[in-house]
């Protein structure tokens, strides 16, 4: 027996994820267009398991002139990352949670979430990595730790996790919005504010 099987190619259109956005030391920076992102990269996804939530947000490359088609019209690129971990009747739609110290690695969080720890505070940890192309210099990239900051989620979509069988619920963010201070090994600080992310 001879099985035919047909399947039909969908045209990918380059999709705007310029709403996606923050203002970096002064400067207003959006994330780069693409064909595919997932939640994660547009805004804070996560799960809630024995009373807690891990939430995370990882932009792609986010710069001034993201419309740009010549890489060279951006000197410098970020990519920001986040997570936070808290009890899960914490975050409200539209309350702000304050952090006034970031935790230094986001493996804490999980493997904290992970075996169900008693959260008493909430607690974030992140980074932006900063890239950069200077004349005579080349290639360069920094690491910034978010030291404090404040996030402001928005409306929140639930269902039950589907490798969990209900035990998980997956937790999606429709917007928030977001600033802090980070701090690089040598001192530098970057001034991140107007963050905003949405589904």
């Amino acid at each position: 027996m001879i099985l035919f099987i047909t399947c039909s190619c969908r045209e990918e259109h380059l999709i705007d994820y310029s709403s996606v956005t923050a203002r970096i030391n002064g400067k207003e920076c959006r994330m780069f267009s693409g064909y595919n992102c997932e939640p994660v990269n547009r805004t804070f996804v996560g799960q809630e398991y024995l009373d807690n939530v891990l939430l995370r947000f990882e932009s792609l490359n986010m710069a001034e002139h993201y419309k740009s088609t010549n890489s060279r019209d951006n000197d410098t690129v970020y990519v920001i990352r986040m997570s936070v971990l808290a009890k899960s009747y914490i975050i409200k739609p539209f309350c702000e949670v304050i952090f006034d110290e970031a935790e230094e690695d986001s493996n804490d969080l999980n493997s904290a979430f992970e075996k169900g720890e008693i959260v008493d505070e909430p607690k974030l940890s992140g980074q932006v990595i900063v890239s950069a192309i200077h004349k005579g210099l080349g290639y360069t990239e920094w690491i910034f730790s978010i030291a404090s900051g404040v996030i402001s989620f928005g409306e929140m979509l639930q269902k039950p996790h589907m490798l969990y069988g209900g035990e998980r619920l997956v937790w999606k963010c429709e917007e928030a919005f977001f600033k802090f201070d980070a701090v690089s090994d040598d001192g530098k600080i970057l001034h991140v504010t107007d963050g905003y992310c949405k589904l």
